[in-house]
């Protein structure tokens, strides 16, 4: 009669981010190459407007703006751009003298910030919407609803439970 012994042995697992790397190979195909434009118009002023927004994309570093929208996109399943003109001192940055600097920003859920699309019924956009906590120096922290349609822009904070327009 053989003698039956019972024994535990602990299962050796290796963990591995799976997703992680999936996404991160997906990223490297698709942006492999950097980001060209062009064009087949025969129009005069044509090149001249492709050499400016290809200095914008380089100006906004979208090689890498395109990597962190991707990723982004392929882990969170939204994500926004936001493009915008603020002041800065005349210089001769897409190809012509100009005072203004073309930004972007990135609004992703991975950084806090709740996305809301607005269609009309052609899926056409609308309105689009954020909202995002942050918090001041002190520690205390805010939350702000920002919303922009095709002609205007407002911002609400929320203030002892109701929202104001802050400004």
């Amino acid at each position: 009669n053989p003698i039956e012994k019972e024994e535990y042995k602990e299962v050796n697992r290796t963990p591995f981010p799976y997703q992680d790397d999936i996404i991160d190979k997906r990223v490297s195909f698709m942006f492999y190459n950097p980001l060209q434009v062009s064009t087949v118009s025969t129009n005069a002023s044509a090149k001249g407007i492709i050499e400016a927004i290809t200095a914008v994309n380089k100006d906004a570093k979208m090689d890498s703006l395109n990597r962190e929208i991707a990723r982004s996109l392929f882990g969170f399943y939204e994500v926004a751009e936001y493009w915008y003109a603020s002041d800065d001192e005349v210089q001769e940055r897409y190809g012509f003298e100009t005072d203004t600097k073309i930004r972007c920003l990135i609004f992703k859920p991975e950084d806090g910030d709740v996305l809301y699309p607005l269609f009309d019924n052609k899926r056409n956009l609308i309105a689009f919407s954020r909202g995002y906590k942050t918090r001041d120096y002190e520690g205390k922290e805010a939350e702000y609803f920002e919303t922009w349609t095709d002609q205007s822009y407002s911002r609400l904070m929320k203030s002892g439970g109701n929202w104001v327009e802050d400004q």
